[in-house]
């Protein structure tokens, strides 16, 4: 009768015991979960976000707040937000006013942020296709791009005998250029007479027009 009281209480013991380390165990888990999650979010400004204008996500799930706002501001007359880069005011117009979006877009073009001018306004050109801008067009300082020419010589007894340009993408950056120097042989059949130069040009594959 003894033993079986003593294993009874034994039994409850551990059975109690263990449902308590469980609990615990549960507890702790839960603790360090929360505590991986709580990581405090920081809200972006509109400072930060490069914007000046309409409402813009603050990355934690809502939008930038000024003074209870949920916007970055309004532009000025004359100026749409986004209508070159979101969240910055920007012209419907082109650079220097003489053409439009829609202009570009109506003659085969691609409307092209080119950064933000003076005024704190997002500019923008119309890159078209081809070495020129079309009529009624002009192009804008080196906006284009290029694509890679080699240049070589007709023959040459050293080398290196042709030379190969750089290129880039839509840029405000001149047509690269490369130049080799060609050579051939002398009477005694040494190589070492110049005889010229050959050069070469970036294709020039389109250009920014306004």
């Amino acid at each position: 009768m003894r033993l079986g009281l003593g294993c009874l209480l034994c039994s409850a013991w551990i059975s109690c015991a263990s449902y308590g380390s469980e609990e615990s165990t549960a507890l702790d888990a839960g603790v360090n979960d929360a505590g991986a999650g709580d990581a405090a979010c920081i809200p972006l400004t509109c400072e930060n976000a490069g914007a000046n204008c309409g409402p813009i996500s603050n990355g934690c799930g809502g939008l930038i707040l000024v003074n209870g706002v949920g916007s970055c501001g309004t532009c000025a007359n004359g100026l749409q937000c986004g209508a070159v880069k979101p969240g910055v005011c920007g012209s419907p117009s082109l650079q220097g006013g003489a053409h439009t979006v829609a202009d570009c877009v109506n003659g085969g073009g691609v409307q092209r942020g080119i950064g933000t001018g003076d005024a704190g306004l997002a500019e923008s050109l119309c890159e078209f296709n081809g070495p020129t801008c079309p009529t009624g067009w002009a192009r804008l300082q080196e906006w284009g791009s290029t694509r890679a020419t080699t240049g070589a010589c007709p023959s040459s007894c050293r080398s290196p005998s042709a030379c190969t340009t750089a290129s880039h993408a839509f840029a405000d950056v001149k047509d690269e250029t490369c130049t080799v120097q060609c050579y051939s042989t002398n009477s005694g059949g040494n190589c070492g007479v110049l005889n010229g130069s050959k050069s070469a040009t970036a294709q020039r594959v389109s250009v920014g027009c306004f």
